[in-house]
C-alpha cells in the first residue's frame, strides 16, 4: 500500500518524516509494513498550505516541533491523548485550527495543554469518553482567545504586561488528568464579562448540550443565561438555520406560550422556511388550545 510520506522506522516503530501528497484531508495510518506509527518528525508537515484536517491515528505518542508550522488553512485535527509529547511549536501560524477531536484513551491531560499552550485564539475541543461502566460520553468545551498588551511605565522605567479576554484562565482549568469541568464551569462569570456574546452563548450552549461532569448548580446558570438571552440567541441559530440547536433549546422547555408568537415572527421574517415550519409546528403540539363546547 502506498502512502504519501516518507517514514523511518525506529526499533519497532514507524516515525513519518515527511508529508509529500497534497491531499486537503491527511490520514495518518495506525500501522505501516506491520509496526504501529507511534512518532511525527520536527517539520515533518510544515509549510503544507493545502491541508485543511488531519487525523491521527490513536497509536501516535509524539508531535514533534515545528511539526505543523505554517500549515495557515489547518482548521481540524483529531488525535488521542495518547499523544501527550507535543513539542514548542508544533501547531505556530496554525491560524485557522478551530477545532480538535480528542478520543480520551489514558485519560491525562497532557495532550490538551500541549495543544492550548500553542493556541492562544478561541478554540473548541470534542471528546469522546469511552468507560467499561458507563459507555461512551461526549463533552464540548470552548477555550476563548486571550492577548497580550504591553504597557509602558514611563517614570519606573519598566514595561507590564497585560493578559487581555478569558483564554488564559480557561487554559488554567486543568489537572493532571483531565479538565477539571467545576473550575471551568465556574469561569463562565469571567466569560460573561470579558468576551463576546456568540462566545459567551458557545460556552454555555456546549455544555448543556454535552453535560459531561456538569453539576446542577452549573446546568442552572447556563439555563438561565440562555433564557435571558434567548432572542439573541435564536436570531443567530435562525439566521444560520442551526436546526438542531434550535430543537435542542426546545428540549429545554425555552419555547413558551408567552414567547411562541414572538419566534415564530423571527422565523417568518428571516425566511426560513424550515425553521418557521417547526415553530409552527411546536406551537400546534405544545399550545393547542381546546375548543370551547356547550352543552344544550
Amino acid at each position: 500500500m502506498a502512502f504519501d510520506f516518507a517514514y523511518g522506522i525506529i526499533g519497532d516503530a514507524i516515525e513519518i518524516e515527511q508529508y509529500t501528497g497534497d491531499e486537503s484531508i491527511v490520514s495518518i495510518p495506525e500501522t505501516i509494513e506491520g509496526k504501529k506509527v507511534t512518532s511525527i518528525k520536527k517539520y515533518a508537515f510544515k509549510e503544507c498550505r493545502g491541508i485543511v484536517e488531519v487525523v491521527l491515528a490513536d497509536s501516535i505518542e509524539s508531535i514533534g516541533s515545528h511539526a505543523f508550522y505554517n500549515c495557515r488553512r489547518l482548521e481540524k485535527i483529531t488525535l488521542s491523548d495518547r499523544a501527550a509529547d507535543i513539542g514548542d511549536g508544533a501547531f505556530k501560524n496554525c491560524d485557522e485550527l478551530r477545532a480538535v477531536c480528542m478520543n480520551r484513551e489514558i485519560k491525562k491531560s497532557g495532550c490538551i495543554k500541549g495543544i492550548l499552550e500553542e493556541i492562544n485564539h478561541e478554540i473548541v475541543f470534542d471528546f469522546l469518553y469511552r468507560d467499561e461502566e458507563n459507555g461512551e460520553k461526549n463533552a464540548r468545551i470552548l477555550f476563548p482567545k486571550y492577548m497580550y498588551q504591553y504597557n509602558e511605565n514611563t517614570s519606573a522605567k519598566v514595561v507590564c504586561q497585560e493578559t487581555l479576554g478569558s483564554g488564559m484562565h480557561y487554559r488554567e482549568c486543568m489537572n493532571p488528568d483531565d479538565v477539571d469541568y467545576k473550575r471551568y464551569d465556574d469561569n463562565f462569570r469571567v466569560a460573561m464579562a470579558l468576551e463576546s456574546e456568540k462566545t459567551a452563548q458557545e460556552i454555555a450552549i456546549n455544555r448543556l448540550m454535552y453535560p459531561y461532569q456538569l453539576s446542577k448548580e452549573a446546568d442552572e446558570k447556563y439555563r438561565q443565561y440562555i433564557e435571558k438571552n434567548l432572542i439573541a440567541i435564536l436570531n443567530r441559530f435562525i439566521s444560520e438555520e442551526d436546526m438542531e440547536r434550535i430543537e435542542f433549546l426546545g428540549t429545554l422547555n425555552m419555547f413558551r406560550e408567552d414567547n411562541i408568537d414572538e419566534l415564530l415572527e423571527i422565523a417568518y421574517r428571516s425566511e426560513k422556511p424550515a425553521v418557521t415550519g417547526y415553530f409552527m409546528d411546536y406551537k400546534h403540539k405544545n399550545f393547542r388550545r381546546e375548543e370551547k363546547r356547550f352543552e344544550f
